[in-house]
């Protein structure tokens, strides 16, 4: 797995994006209730089943467990008021790496998103494990949608896409 520094912090003009494993150690539930504030239902609609019905602290303790479990999961901040703006999980699988990424309903329509990927993007860059990353959207997330072609990701047809799933690439190889 690519892993961020845990002492170096990734910081783009606004945004600064850490690992979420030690935040989580330091004070589960009180990073659990941050966390339990991004995954709001009208947030997380177009989202895997697993992203929905995150309603009880628990309920969020258990995607927190599930999530480091399985994959990379990050948080991202504003670098200057530190509140948390959203998240980003990353499962690698072989020399891909499956994206995902929900910014909290109040920040959305300010670039965050894109801010967010596009740094993450130039972090994988720069190793030589993944080769490309995997994005898959709802048809109707129009905003996700921009976000993932604006950052230079390719829709693809996927055999076994379901009618309301469009997935898209990123080749990390120049």
């Amino acid at each position: 797995m690519v892993k961020l520094n845990v002492n170096k912090e990734i910081m783009s003009s606004r945004l600064l994006i850490a690992l979420a494993r030690p935040q989580y150690d330091e004070s589960p539930d009180e990073f659990a209730k941050k966390i339990q504030h991004v995954l709001q239902p009208q947030t997380c609609v177009s989202l895997p089943k697993s992203w929905q019905n995150i309603n009880t602290l628990e309920d969020t303790h258990r995607w927190l467990h599930l999530q480091l479990a399985q994959a990379q999961l990050y948080t991202i901040s504003n670098r200057q008021t530190s509140d948390l703006l959203g998240v980003a999980v990353l499962h690698e699988h072989s020399d891909e790496a499956y994206i995902g990424y929900v910014i909290a309903n109040e920040y959305w329509g300010q670039g965050f998103a894109s801010e967010a990927l596009q740094t993450l993007i130039a972090c994988y860059k720069e190793q030589t494990t993944i080769k490309t990353l995997v994005a898959g959207v709802d048809k109707d997330n129009i905003g996700s949608i921009k976000v993932l072609t604006k950052s230079g990701f390719t829709q693809v047809h996927c055999e076994h896409n379901d009618s309301n799933t469009l997935h898209y690439t990123f080749s990390l190889i120049d």
